[in-house]
């Protein structure tokens, strides 16, 4: 007799030549099932309908060959529970009839489902990946933050968008970006330290506060924060950069006194003891009718003031006497002869040696302070 060795069979059938049914026995896992009703059936007839020419086949070969390939069949039993189960027969000697052994596959069946929800999870879990890798790639990419990834431990640069390498000024290596360039290379020296410790502070507290520091070759203020994250190859530090909004432009220079005077809406004179005018702006111009300073420049002051002696003496005493604080009321008259009243405002240094004067001349219609004695 040939011997087939199945590892604990689920399900032992033991039929005549013909494929009846003449005993059965169960594994303790099945032993819950009755299958005294199999007995007498035709085994043929307790498989589902896809099973039967297995079992015929299995039938056949057994008697015929003494042993039959093993094939899988769906076994029904009495209860209505259906196990995948793979079956070899034997035929036995003396013309014994045949013996059909049966494993269950179902904890097989089990694991291949498993395996196959793994698979089909993994594969989800693939895409979802890969959509968030192409959602990362595109905000890395079109933020106008700059936005890099470092090596923690040496501080080069891994990843950086444009932004980024446009504030740091870096020049991208042929073919390679700015992968491997040193990220301090884009900081101005003032503010390495700053930055070192920046880094060391989200290396040991997961988190700092962010930093102004000075990029690139122009030194512009960018906002500098860092995050810490794990990878496969060691430590990394997404950086972010923002843009201040500030300038590293120089403010405008003050205005001189010279741009001052010369653009004041009052007329402004500069003459010596004598009234004799050394400069004018062009409100004074203005004032007077006069078209050019070469046309005034050197004449007396007098010569456009009504009453000239009186407001002349009257401008000379608040000089020397009232220096800075005494105003004159006067009469201004024109080249082509328009005549209006002025507030002529007397400024001389405080030096007893000072040797010109200057006056501004307010229209009459501003509140008067003083008025000579």
């Amino acid at each position: 007799m040939n011997v087939v060795s199945i590892a604990r069979p689920d399900v032992t059938i033991r039929l005549d030549l013909n494929g009846v049914i003449q005993d059965v026995s169960l594994s303790n896992t099945l032993s819950h099932e009755d299958v005294t009703t199999w007995v007498g059936q035709r085994w043929v007839e307790t498989v589902a309908l896809e099973g039967g020419t297995k079992i015929r086949r299995m039938v056949e070969d057994a008697a015929k060959r003494s042993v039959s390939a093993f094939r899988q069949v769906t076994q029904r039993f009495p209860s209505g529970l259906e196990l995948l189960i793979e079956y070899t027969t034997v035929r036995l000697g003396d013309g014994a009839g045949l013996i059909a052994v049966g494993k269950s596959l179902q904890a097989f069946t089990e694991l291949q489902s498993r395996l196959l929800l793994a698979q089909q999870e993994m594969e989800r879990e693939h895409w979802k990946l890969r959509e968030l890798e192409s959602h990362y790639q595109l905000l890395f990419d079109n933020t106008n933050e700059g936005v890099l990834r470092i090596r923690a431990a040496s501080l080069q640069i891994l990843e950086a968008n444009p932004p980024a390498i446009r504030a740091l000024g870096l020049s991208p290596g042929p073919g390679h970006g700015v992968a491997g360039r040193d990220f301090l290379a884009g900081v101005t020296s003032v503010d390495h330290e700053q930055v070192r410790s920046l880094l060391q502070a989200v290396s040991q507290n997961g988190k700092a506060p962010g930093a102004l520091v000075h990029l690139g070759r122009s030194g512009e203020p960018w906002l500098m924060r860092a995050s810490l994250m794990s990878s496969d190859t060691g430590l990394q530090y997404l950086v972010q950069l923002s843009p201040t909004g500030l300038t590293t432009q120089p403010p405008d220079p003050a205005p001189s006194i010279e741009d001052l005077v010369e653009s004041s809406a009052d007329g402004v004179v500069v003459l010596d003891t004598n009234g004799i005018i050394s400069f004018a702006n062009e409100a004074f111009l203005a004032l007077v009718q006069a078209d050019t300073a070469a046309d005034i420049v050197g004449l007396s002051i007098s010569r456009w003031l009504e009453n000239a002696e009186g407001s002349l003496a009257a401008i000379r005493d608040s000089a020397r006497d009232h220096p800075g604080d005494r105003h004159v009321l006067a009469r201004v008259r024109g080249a082509k002869g328009r005549s209006v009243p002025v507030d002529l405002v007397v400024l001389r240094s405080r030096s007893p040696n000072a040797r010109h004067i200057g006056v501004a001349l307010l229209s009459a219609d501003d509140p008067v302070l003083d008025t000579p004695a």
